[in-house]
């Protein structure tokens, strides 16, 4: 990436998260949040590879909205996200745990609302004007295979290759949902929002089809957001780095042992997965043992 273009990524970093530094000066943790996303080499290095910063921001911008009591605009923020990509959707899981534990039924009616609305805004015409067109993406999905970054290329590599993936991989996302219901539901103290939007979106990477490298943008702000520590942040980092070494390394032809087959390729799956599944257990451990610190709070109204 041209050093001309590394500096506009960043400073998007500096300024879009500032506003969330700003509306809790007093947390130190969400001031760390802020520096850990703006100096991170994962977003100069994936920022451009596609429009996902985009759907970052509108995620972000969810969840600010959120914390503002604007359960509308939360709705609003994350159906157009889902328009860009499909993941700003999964916040909706728990936000709908939140409503269901706190019984915040209007602002969840709220939010729904605004959420629809606003994906068939974008979409509607779309789907309308060409509907085969529109409904690529939807089949494209769920015929591909196993692809990039997943443990079921690894799987299929190794000689095991998983029938049926698309169901296999609802099913256990949709048991992901039920777990992550329960944490909600009966944890001594109410997860935040970041908490849950980090899990359901790391459940949803962890099982996909695919791990393109850009999908780091999904995480790295709301593992920032969930748990702002320097290890943890160092640890995440350094699984999402090796990886994106690998994977370009694996499109050029290079991680091929004497056999023909990428193994180092799939020990970059594998350690990549092993440092967001070591984040997961972090977060969890937070949330059983009651550890949401007074800098997180906020992201539980």
């Amino acid at each position: 990436m041209p050093r001309s273009e590394i500096g506009p990524v960043r400073d998007r970093g500096w300024v879009g998260w500032a506003s969330l530094d700003r509306a809790a000066p007093e947390s130190r943790d969400l001031r760390w949040a802020a520096l850990f996303l703006a100096a991170s080499p994962l977003v100069a290095l994936a920022g451009l590879i596609n429009w996902d910063l985009l759907p970052m921001l509108l995620t972000w911008l969810a969840i600010w909205a959120w914390v503002v009591r604007r359960p509308g605009w939360a709705g609003v923020f994350l159906g157009l996200g889902t328009a860009a990509k499909l993941y700003p959707a999964l916040l909706l899981a728990p936000l709908a745990f939140l409503c269901l534990r706190e019984r915040r039924w209007r602002d969840g009616a709220l939010a729904a609302a605004g959420a629809a609305g606003s994906w068939l805004l974008v979409n509607l015409p779309i789907m309308v004007a060409t509907p085969q067109g529109w409904a690529h993406f939807w089949t494209f999905n769920a015929d591909r295979g196993a692809d990039l970054g997943s443990i079921w290329l690894v799987l299929d590599g190794l000689g095991w290759t998983v029938p049926h993936l698309s169901l296999v991989m609802a099913s256990l996302l949709v048991l992901a949902t039920v777990v992550l219901a329960i944490a909600y539901l009966r944890a001594p103290v109410t997860p935040t929002l970041a908490q849950g939007a980090f899990l359901i979106v790391v459940a949803f990477c962890l099982v996909n089809k695919v791990y393109s490298p850009q999908y780091m943008l999904w995480l790295l702000p709301l593992a920032v957001l969930a748990r702002p520590k320097v290890v943890d942040w160092v640890v995440f980092s350094a699984g999402e780095l090796i990886y994106w070494g690998a994977v370009w390394s694996y499109l050029a032809g290079n991680l091929y042992a004497g056999d023909g087959e990428p193994r180092g390729y799939w020990v970059a799956i594998i350690v990549r997965m092993g440092t967001e599944i070591w984040f997961v257990t972090r977060v969890v451990r937070d949330i059983v043992t009651a550890k949401a610190v007074e800098g997180r709070r906020w992201l539980t109204l």
